[in-house]
């Protein structure tokens, strides 16, 4: 059995297809791991939702900001904006059953026998991956739960910007999910900062990319995630980033996770 990690799909249903299509992806062998995003920007979401649900327990797929942003529009918290993509889901007779589906998605997908850890945006600087595990199954068995809309409406926002075990659950629900699927950069003190999008060494000095924090708790697990497309693929020890700017036109990443492999890329037209 090989496993793939595939970085940020964003609704391009083409580049996926081709993708599984280059790694000669085996249902009865291959398990996908996907870093989250698989909706939005790009012109076919509801095609790779359908896709990705029928490969069932080929799959382990994690939440990114993306697909809770699509889980508030499901629930009619937030309203569809005009530069979202996804209104043919909106639309979709299996608008239920994707609902259902992305509230059962983890917001981590720990595998500890390989001693990796798949997460969307990163682990909080200052944390085991333990603890980020035990934090993050609180979210999620919530949005599994009945008050799942009442969690949805408080998710949202950039504060509290550091960890407190004195924050209300509101809070803690809210720092979870921005660290686990928007964090890019740290301050010194290992504070999440979200002012700043662009590649690591254009930043300001007093922030450095949440993985380079020293004596970081989590350096001795792999942690493969996405999310930062403008940092592009970084494939070192114990840190891979495997979002490469499909929606941009640039490229879909899959990475032989186990056994170990080169990286394969798709060139993508950007969405499509």
């Amino acid at each position: 059995m090989t496993i793939y990690a595939i970085g940020d799909i964003h609704g391009c249903s083409k580049p996926f297809d081709d993708i599984l299509e280059k790694i000669n992806f085996d249902l009865n062998h291959d398990q996908l791991w996907l870093v989250g995003d698989l909706v939005n920007r790009g012109k076919n979401s509801l095609k790779v939702i359908k896709k990705i649900i029928s490969l069932k327990d080929n799959v382990k797929a994690v939440l990114g900001n993306h697909d809770l942003y699509l889980l508030s529009v499901l629930a009619e918290i937030t309203k569809l904006n005009t530069k979202d993509s996804f209104d043919n889901i909106i639309q979709s007779p299996d608008r239920e059953l994707i609902t259902n589906w992305l509230r059962g998605l983890p917001l981590i997908h720990w595998d500890k026998q390989l001693n990796k850890v798949l997460v969307h945006a990163g682990i909080p600087p200052k944390w085991t991956i333990n603890k980020a595990f035990l934090e993050a199954e609180l979210v999620c068995n919530g949005l599994k739960g009945s008050t799942w809309k009442e969690i949805l409406k408080n998710l949202f926002g950039n504060e509290p910007i550091s960890w407190s075990d004195k924050l209300d659950q509101n809070q803690k629900n809210r720092y979870i999910i921005n660290a686990l699927t928007r964090m890019r950069f740290c301050n010194n003190n290992g504070s999440l900062s979200f002012d700043y999008k662009c590649p690591p060494g254009m930043q300001p000095d007093t922030l450095i990319p949440w993985f380079n924090f020293p004596n970081r708790p989590s350096k001795d697990t792999h942690i493969i995630f996405g999310h930062w497309s403008s940092l592009g693929l970084v494939n070192q020890k114990n840190i891979s980033s495997i979002d490469t700017g499909c929606v941009w036109g640039r490229y879909l990443t899959a990475l032989p996770v186990h056994p170990k492999g080169n990286p394969i890329k798709i060139k993508c037209n950007g969405l499509k």
